[in-house]
């Protein structure tokens, strides 16, 4: 029977009964399966209408509501969708979601219909006005359209609902930053980091906002993810007393607490870079490096916590253990807004570092503190648990499995940054943050090079490499298409590492035998290289560090380094902006082509 026929069928039947809602609702089926959705819904309200008491009809009526509504939302017609979920909702208050508003608003947002928006957000609030997240998301929508003092109110009101909810007291900073209530705003940024350390825009606006007051030092400070102690102290905690076992005076003392000595403090001997240039940069003046005495130690109810831009240790009496500790760590001893710490029961060792999501920090700090549990005659299968900053990223993935650490022993400190411990061992750093030790050096080569995978992409690349940061965030050549053509010119090829498995970035440094690379953590597998291979790092201007030309003195290496050019000239006669950062480390690089194939000749030479 075809859908006109049974159509007309039921139509008849309804002549015949016109209070049996079951006909209704057959017709309201084959309007809808035809599309005529405004036929549908009067057919569903007719079987609503007869049936007024009937729970099974009220709960079909309103799935066809919501379906409307559903429709109504991929039409981008908001008030008609708010209306059909409404009544839905009336008839069968089971299909209301606790956050089906909210999520609505949040959808809103992001399609920039920020009236509907509000109204969302506000119906939220009367199904749960203890939100703290809708006051949030409230607020802002309410600064985006001028509502200043609407604004206001609600991230007041989340801060009341969530004393510690880090997004409101920074969008109140905000606020009060553009009202040029200085003192008001940075209060309001310090809360925030009070609460998650982490939290990069912060650290960001403070930065900002200082180097505008003329402070450049702690402008610095914050770019670089450190509070000054002056400004904790004075600002945040003014009457709390802190406890701590200070740092080490010198290199090579033992610390203030007892610990297991396991290296003492080394020398790194520095070669001059091949540049022949008269006049170094004042980096590259340095002849040698003496780096840290290595230690390890180890606690009853220590508490931990680590995380991308610090890590600190406190004992059973919550004393700091500032040799154990990195960054602001002092905020962590200090700061009764942080999450409560996890408990985790049996032998904890503590790896995290500050900087640990970072390829460099993690190979040379972090994976650098498994040899100095090594050298402490400590057996990693007596360990419960291994603490680590994360183990999402495929190269965190694969070191640790070519470590023979099992996915169930770890524990991300990402995701569990403060942690109350049983025991804990906690190793030091295994010399100084940034420069990689010798022991550490020759460790990695040990566990990693019997692993290097030269697989057919590795040997296609050959042993002539560029390597890119077309995808990182910063730090970027600017004109890398010239300095790609120009270098193929002298056989290089470009590589991406992060298209790479970590076995075959292992395989592919230790077959190199030229390497040409702007600042950045991929040279980190010059650990890998054999000596003499030639290396040119190429800097910004305002960026100089020397990480990697320890490593290549490590390897014996043939270290060339070479200064990128002014980017305001690169910038003066193209359309695009240039790309502004809150700290030189991070400036984008100019290759100086002249300057390039100078380094290349020399090196060639050799």
């Amino acid at each position: 029977m075809n859908q006109r026929r049974k159509l007309d069928r039921h139509q008849q039947r309804i002549l015949d009964s016109p209070q049996h809602a079951e006909y209704y609702l057959n017709i309201a089926k084959i309007y809808q399966k035809q599309n005529k959705f405004e036929a549908a819904l009067r057919a569903y309200e007719k079987a609503s209408e007869v049936s007024a008491n009937s729970a099974e009809i009220s709960r079909k009526v309103a799935e066809f509501y919501q379906f409307l509504g559903k429709r109504s939302l991929q039409q981008q017609k908001w008030h008609e969708a708010i209306a059909y979920f409404e009544e839905a909702f009336h008839l069968n208050p089971a299909l209301e979601s606790p956050d089906f508003y909210f999520n609505l608003g949040n959808l809103l947002i992001d399609l920039k219909q920020t009236e509907t928006a509000i109204t969302c957000y506000q119906k939220a609030l009367k199904n749960n006005p203890n939100s703290a997240e809708t006051y949030l998301n409230l607020g802002i929508v309410y600064r985006q359209i001028g509502r200043d003092r609407e604004a206001e109110l609600n991230y007041r009101q989340a801060i009341a609902i969530a004393p510690r909810f880090g997004s409101a007291y920074f969008s109140l900073g905000n606020l009060l930053r553009d009202r040029q209530q200085h003192e008001a705003a940075i209060a309001c940024y310090l809360e925030t980091l009070q609460i998650d350390p982490d939290f990069e825009a912060a650290y960001l606006n403070l930065s900002y906002f200082y180097k505008d007051l003329g402070k450049l030092g702690e402008s610095f400070d914050f770019a670089l993810h450190l509070l000054p102690e002056n400004l904790l102290k004075q600002r945040c905690y003014p009457d709390r007393p802190l406890s701590v076992i200070p740092d080490r005076a010198n290199p090579g003392d033992r610390p203030q607490f007892p610990c297991q000595m396991l290296h003492p403090a080394g020398v790194i001997k520095f070669n001059k870079p091949r540049n022949g240039d008269r006049q170094f940069h004042p980096y590259f003046k340095w002849k040698e490096y003496l780096y840290s005495a290595s230690f390890i130690a180890q606690f009853d109810r220590a508490i931990a916590w680590g995380s991308k831009h610090l890590s600190a240790i406190l004992t059973c009496d919550r004393t700091l253990v500032l040799p154990l500790s990195q960054g602001s760590s002092e905020l962590i001893a200090l700061s009764e807004k942080l999450p409560e710490p996890v408990e985790l029961n049996g032998t904890i060792a503590f790896l995290s570092v500050r900087g640990g999501q970072t390829y460099f920090h993690w190979m040379s700090d972090l994976l650098g503190r498994f040899e100095l549990l090594r050298a402490a005659g400590i057996d990693w299968q007596s360990i419960d648990r291994f603490i680590v900053n994360s183990t999402h990223l495929p190269y965190q993935q694969e070191s640790l499995s070519l470590l023979g650490i099992d996915n169930d022993r770890l524990v991300e400190s990402r995701l569990y940054p403060h942690v109350q411990t049983e025991r804990l061992i906690a190793p030091s750093l295994p010399g100084d943050p940034g420069l990689m030790t010798p022991r550490t050096c020759e460790f990695l080569r040990e566990l990693f090079l019997r692993h290097a995978r030269v697989s057919e992409t590795v040997k296609n690349i050959g042993d002539r490499l560029y390597i890119s940061r077309e995808q990182a965030s910063y730090r970027r050549v600017v004109n890398e298409g010239e300095t790609i053509a120009y270098l193929s010119q002298f056989g290089f090829v470009k590589v991406s590492l992060e298209s790479l498995s970590f076995r075959e970035q292992v395989g592919l440094f230790s077959q190199a035998r030229a390497i040409v690379a702007p600042h950045g953590a991929g040279l980190t597998n010059l650990v890998f290289c054999e000596p003499e291979t030639r290396v040119i790092e190429i800097f910004s201007p305002q960026a100089i560090s020397i990480n990697y030309w320890a490593i290549a003195n490590l390897r014996h290496l043939q270290y060339y380094y070479l200064m990128g050019k002014d980017l305001s000239e690169f910038y003066r006669d193209r359309p695009q902006q240039r790309r502004r950062y809150p700290h030189p480390l991070y400036e984008d690089i100019c290759v100086d082509l002249e300057a390039l194939k100078e380094a290349i000749e020399r090196a060639d030479r050799v």
